[in-house]
């Protein structure tokens, strides 16, 4: 699926420099000549690329991530420019790619684009691009993006190119059931009245995090009535709440919490005698 091209989030010259750069070169009588600024913007998702600076490093989580070049015009002149962004070995398009509805052509490891024109006033002075790029295994991948055509003359070329280092590490995998920690149910009051409420809960943990369960169930008896329970699942909890009768005191109240939690299925029991 092609990416619609989308506005440079760059910021523009001051209004004072633009002022003072046309003042420079009226003065000195110079051709026209235009100052194009190329950036590479990398990101998790298509909305979440960020610029990275000129040799700067950029990390990712996941061999899948988004990347592509944004040109930003700096000098007051409108113009167009043609961009190429390469990818570096081990890095291939992925569910998108350079295309001729956005004004590109590619191979598998080049794409060529030209911006709409660029207009500081009244106009839109910045273009970019984003992709799904893939990459082979964790590690570390070069981009690549230059200019290499404008409409008119661009005497500062250091601006020009710019390259980064993408940084792809592993996604962590997911916690797997024998990672699951659970704990003994615990009951609130800890020391129920006959006629009160009570509520039993059980804390689990993956990974030293709270993990949420599923299907939980809960079972009860006061004495030999049979107490019905509300199940509920929270971030790192169970929790079966029972309204025991009044006429149970004395009478051990039992119970049991069952949820799933990873995949494993868990039981917890408990009892305490109604005071």
């Amino acid at each position: 699926m092609s990416t619609a091209a989308r506005g440079s989030r760059l910021a523009t010259a001051s209004a004072a420099v633009i002022a003072s750069l046309a003042v420079i070169t009226a003065a000195a009588g110079a051709p026209t000549a235009v100052d194009i600024q190329i950036d590479i913007a990398v990101g998790p998702s298509e909305t979440g690329t960020r610029f990275v600076p000129n040799g700067g490093t950029a990390t990712v989580t996941g061999l899948t991530f988004w990347a592509g070049p944004e040109v930003n015009l700096i000098t007051p002149e409108p113009a167009t420019a043609k961009v190429r962004f390469e990818l570096s070995e081990g890095l291939r398009w992925g569910r998108d790619e350079p295309d001729p509805t956005e004004q590109c052509t590619s191979t598998p490891s080049t794409g060529v684009c030209e911006t709409l024109p660029l207009a500081p006033i009244g106009g839109q002075s910045g273009f970019g691009w984003a992709w799904e790029l893939v990459a082979e295994r964790p590690g570390s991948y070069v981009l690549r993006a230059e200019i290499i055509e404008a409409s008119d003359s661009d005497p500062v070329t250091a601006n020009n190119t710019s390259v980064v280092t993408v940084v792809v590490t592993e996604t962590a995998p997911p916690p797997t059931p024998g990672n699951a920690r659970v704990g003994a149910a615990k009951l609130s009051p800890a020391k129920p009245k006959a006629g009160s409420t009570v509520v039993a809960s059980v804390r689990m943990t993956a990974g030293g995090s709270p993990v949420r369960p599923s299907s939980v169930t809960c079972t009860g008896k006061a004495g030999t009535a049979k107490l019905r329970g509300t199940g509920r699942a929270g971030n790192g909890s169970a929790t079966c709440t029972y309204r025991t009768p009044r006429k149970a005191k004395g009478k051990m109240l039992r119970g049991a919490i069952s949820f799933t939690v990873l995949g494993a299925k868990f039981t917890r029991r408990f009892s305490a005698k109604l005071g």
